[in-house]
């Protein structure tokens, strides 16, 4: 498979529209917490499925 990563920014936004990505505050910074095996099944599945995207 061909990785494209110009793909990632709507790969991201897709995995937060899951539900996938909880957001948050430290200090002043946001901050995004997530399961790393749930990030990976996530992203192949959507690679997989958005192949020619």
């Amino acid at each position: 498979m061909e990785i494209n990563a110009e793909r990632f920014p709507t790969l991201g936004t897709d995995l937060e529209a899951s539900g996938a990505v909880k957001i948050g505050q430290i200090g002043v910074a946001t901050a995004r917490l997530m399961r790393q095996r749930t990030l990976v099944d996530f992203g192949v599945q959507w690679l997989q499925a958005n192949e020619h995207a």
